[in-house]
């Protein structure tokens, strides 16, 4: 204190105020690291080396894909129960509707791991397929689904879809 009355800035309160301020952002972002540690990891599949020693049988199956000329749209719907309708219509070249498929694949939960949901859909003729599932949050999910027919063409459909 000087001799007005009035408490003079020192060195010791310069070193508290810088040791004060790293002390909390050193703080804050130890937070920030084990809230991250303990969220997503970010890995969309474990396997990323063996995927890609295999990548050009993917391509082979991707063109084949194509070849067969269907295409599919799918919608996710919410029900009044909270629960949510995955619907696919699957046409061919001609735009006429694939029926007797078998189709089973997933809803992943992108940002979540422990969501996601095996689905596997009934037909509904004219080449509709659905089913409901719960569903245990809105918004973003990944449709990854596998479609078979009897005479042994296979789809397969990745899509991302908005549960409002």
């Amino acid at each position: 204190m000087n001799a007005s009355g009035k408490t003079m800035l020192t060195g010791r309160h310069v070193l508290i105020a810088v040791l004060a301020f790293f002390g909390l952002v050193i703080a804050v972002n130890g937070i920030f690291v084990v809230l991250a540690l303990q969220s997503w990891s970010g890995l969309s599949t474990d396997d990323a080396y063996r995927r890609g020693l295999t990548y050009n049988e993917t391509l082979r199956q991707a063109e084949a894909q194509r070849a067969l000329g269907w295409q599919a749209r799918a919608d996710l719907a919410p029900l009044a129960d909270g629960r949510a309708r995955l619907s696919i219509v699957f046409t061919d070249r001609a735009d006429a509707p694939v029926d007797g498929l078998v189709i089973v694949g997933q809803l992943r939960r992108p940002s979540r791991e422990g969501a996601d949901r095996a689905v596997e859909l009934a037909s509904q003729g004219s080449g509709r397929y659905g089913t409901d599932v719960d569903l245990p949050l809105r918004g973003q999910w990944d449709l990854h689904l596998r479609a078979d027919s009897a005479d042994g063409k296979t789809f397969i459909l990745e899509d991302r879809l908005w549960l409002k």
